[in-house]
């Protein structure tokens, strides 16, 4: 594909030509029509003239009539080609030496006729006792359009050229602002995104693009942001579980004794499981990461939700002895990600059930307040402090409870979701007095 250099010189050049040739036709046709109604009224002009000098001596030239003039008298080249006649009824009483013998025409007025194989415009004036007839051979005044057209033309042949090497360096150095934003792009490293393009002494075509380059950047930055994030994240928080899963191995691999050999598989078993959940949690922490908002929003029924959540987790609950409990006229649909609420909502529960000790209960609803909807989780569990409550957003944030598992990231999940739908979350103790109440508000689409 050719440069938008030579592009635009190309358009321009030929814009420019197809304008100049379109005045040239006009100044053709223009030329043309006055070049002729001059000539037309030389010709009625020659031949009042004539009848004026003839009238006075009409008598005597009947007397003496001259059919031609002689050819010496021709005072000019072009004289051949105008011609004249004097008839007195159908007698040739004098006439040009370059006219015919014959009448020129039979009619008054300006006619066009074939002399001789040459076009000629004729013009004939009566008169009481004799018919002047004057006539120009059609090259004339063709020589004349001709040459008016051909210096329009002269200026387009010699013009062009230097026209074309000036709009070539106009059109460089208009393009240096693109030349200088693709040096300031290639220079950009993931280290220095922060830096925008600056659009001063900028072309205002150009300032979208710059606009739009800034704003890839920006996203660019938080995109390689969100990655060194994640892998300091990863990297941080499964060094613990790994170290922990080696030192279990060496324990098994160097115990002679059954119990403490079988310990150690099961405290690796343990470990593998902690670091599945971790990495499952790192994963969807990743995937909410980018900017999902715009993916379309579907209605989404919270009441199907929960109920297929709790089937997951039915099993966990009986061996733990814990009760999840959805309450019978929990209802509740909101405009959101079917994907990323079920994600919060299996968070939720899971974390209630994960803290409710053996014998609590879990209870789970969903009603309309207002304009909003809300999701409440509420377990019997030790709680969270209030002076705790709003760390516990943070990633990786575990409060000092050794007898549960967990990585510190359910939460932090939970509240990236909920601002994706602008939802709001509330920590609150629960209603009994004891354990966690989680309250998340959706707005009504």
């Amino acid at each position: 594909m050719p440069s938008i250099r030579a592009r635009l010189l190309v358009t321009l050049l030929l814009i420019f030509t197809l304008t100049w040739l379109l005045l040239v036709i006009l100044t053709f046709f223009e030329s043309r029509h006055e070049i002729e109604e001059l000539f037309d009224a030389q010709l009625a002009q020659s031949a009042a003239v004539l009848s004026e000098l003839t009238h006075h001596d009409i008598n005597e030239l009947k007397r003496n009539p001259t059919p031609q003039l002689e050819k010496a008298e021709y005072g000019h080249a072009y004289q051949k080609k105008i011609s004249f006649q004097i008839w007195s009824g159908n007698q040739l009483i004098l006439s040009s030496a370059s006219a015919p013998l014959e009448p020129m025409t039979s009619k008054d007025g300006y006619t066009d006729q074939k002399i001789n194989q040459q076009d000629w415009r004729v013009f004939s004036l009566p008169h009481a006792n004799f018919r002047i007839t004057v006539a120009e051979r059609y090259d004339v005044r063709n020589e004349l359009i001709y040459n008016i057209t051909l210096d329009a033309l002269y200026p387009l042949i010699l013009v062009l050229p230097i026209l074309a090497v000036l709009i070539w360096f106009a059109i460089g150095r208009n393009m240096r602002p693109l030349n200088r934003i693709a040096m300031e792009v290639a220079s950009r490293t993931p280290e220095k995104l922060q830096s925008v393009i600056i659009n001063n002494h900028i072309p205002l075509e150009i300032t979208p693009l710059i606009n739009s380059l800034n704003q890839l950047l920006e996203r660019l930055r938080w995109a390689f942001e969100r990655e060194r994030r994640f892998t300091a994240d990863a990297s941080h928080e499964l060094r613990t579980p790994l170290a922990s899963l080696k030192i279990q191995a060496q324990v098994a691999l160097r115990s002679g004794n059954e119990t403490e050999h079988r310990h150690a598989l099961n405290q690796i078993i343990t470990g593998v499981d902690r670091a599945t959940h971790l990495v499952e949690q790192l994963l969807t922490l990743a995937r909410l990461d980018p900017d999902v908002s715009e993916i379309d929003k579907t209605p989404v029924d919270l009441r199907k939700i929960l109920t297929e959540i709790i089937s997951e987790l039915h099993l966990d609950a009986e061996k733990k002895q814990v009760t999840l409990n959805l309450k019978d006229n929990a209802q509740g649909t909101i405009s959101g990600y079917s994907a990323a609420l079920t994600i919060l909502a299996r968070n939720l529960i899971d974390n209630a059930l994960r803290y409710t000790p053996s014998g609590g209960r879990v209870d789970i609803d969903v009603h309309t307040i207002g304009n909003s909807t809300q999701l409440t989780v509420t377990d019997n569990g030790p709680g969270i402090p209030e002076s705790e409550q709003q760390n516990v957003f943070n990633r990786f944030y575990r409060m000092d409870r050794e007898s549960e598992t967990g990585c510190g990231l359910g939460l932090s999940i939970v509240h990236r979701i909920a601002e994706l739908h602008n939802a709001n979350v509330e920590l609150s103790t629960s209603p009994a007095g004891k354990g966690l109440q989680v309250t998340v508000t959706f707005p009504l689409a």
